[in-house]
Protein backbone atom coordinates (compact mmCIF):
# COMPACT_ATOMS: atom_id res chain seq x y z
CA UNK A 1 0.00 0.00 0.00
CA UNK A 2 2.74 2.46 0.95
CA UNK A 3 4.73 1.77 -2.22
CA UNK A 4 1.67 2.57 -4.33
CA UNK A 5 0.89 5.69 -2.30
CA UNK A 6 4.49 6.94 -2.55
CA UNK A 7 4.29 6.78 -6.34
CA UNK A 8 0.87 8.37 -6.46
CA UNK A 9 0.88 11.15 -3.82
CA UNK A 10 4.47 11.30 -2.53
CA UNK A 11 6.16 10.21 0.68
CA UNK A 12 4.62 12.74 3.07
CA UNK A 13 1.02 12.22 2.07
CA UNK A 14 1.52 8.47 1.74
CA UNK A 15 2.58 8.28 5.38
CA UNK A 16 -0.27 10.57 6.44
CA UNK A 17 -2.87 8.46 4.59
CA UNK A 18 -1.49 5.26 6.12
CA UNK A 19 -1.72 6.92 9.55
CA UNK A 20 -5.33 7.98 8.93
CA UNK A 21 -6.28 4.44 7.88
CA UNK A 22 -4.53 2.99 10.93
CA UNK A 23 -6.17 5.55 13.22
CA UNK A 24 -9.62 4.81 11.81
CA UNK A 25 -9.04 1.11 12.42
CA UNK A 26 -8.01 1.83 16.01
CA UNK A 27 -11.13 3.93 16.58
CA UNK A 28 -13.37 1.16 15.23
CA UNK A 29 -11.60 -1.43 17.41
CA UNK A 30 -11.94 0.79 20.49
CA UNK A 31 -15.64 1.38 19.90
CA UNK A 32 -16.25 -2.33 19.30
CA UNK A 33 -14.63 -3.33 22.59
CA UNK A 34 -16.89 -4.33 25.44
CA UNK A 35 -16.06 -3.69 29.10
CA UNK A 36 -16.91 -6.86 31.03
CA UNK A 37 -15.56 -6.21 34.52
CA UNK A 38 -16.43 -3.27 36.71
CA UNK A 39 -13.85 -3.81 39.45
CA UNK A 40 -10.20 -3.03 38.70
CA UNK A 41 -7.77 -5.91 38.76
CA UNK A 42 -4.03 -5.77 39.48
CA UNK A 43 -1.85 -5.42 36.39
CA UNK A 44 0.68 -8.11 37.27
CA UNK A 45 0.11 -11.10 39.50
CA UNK A 46 2.04 -14.31 40.11
CA UNK A 47 -0.66 -16.25 38.26
CA UNK A 48 -0.06 -14.23 35.08
CA UNK A 49 3.73 -14.61 35.17
CA UNK A 50 3.53 -18.38 35.66
CA UNK A 51 1.20 -18.87 32.66
CA UNK A 52 3.42 -20.28 29.90
CA UNK A 53 1.17 -18.94 27.13
CA UNK A 54 1.52 -15.40 28.45
CA UNK A 55 5.28 -15.71 28.81
CA UNK A 56 5.65 -17.03 25.23
CA UNK A 57 3.35 -14.32 23.87
CA UNK A 58 5.32 -11.60 25.68
CA UNK A 59 8.68 -12.95 24.49
CA UNK A 60 7.42 -13.32 20.92
CA UNK A 61 6.00 -9.80 20.92
CA UNK A 62 9.33 -8.40 22.10
CA UNK A 63 11.19 -10.26 19.35
CA UNK A 64 8.74 -9.03 16.70
CA UNK A 65 9.12 -5.44 17.92
CA UNK A 66 12.91 -5.73 17.83
CA UNK A 67 12.76 -7.21 14.34
CA UNK A 68 10.53 -4.42 13.07
CA UNK A 69 12.64 -1.60 14.49
CA UNK A 70 16.05 -2.94 13.45
CA UNK A 71 15.90 -1.81 9.77
CA UNK A 72 14.84 1.77 10.59
CA UNK A 73 18.39 3.24 10.55
CA UNK A 74 18.91 1.70 7.10
CA UNK A 75 15.60 3.17 5.90
CA UNK A 76 16.49 6.75 6.72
Amino acid sequence: MLHHLFKRVGFGWGIRIAGFVSGAGCVVATLATNVRSQKPSPCLTVKVVTDIRFVLLSAGSCLVALGMHRPIPFFY
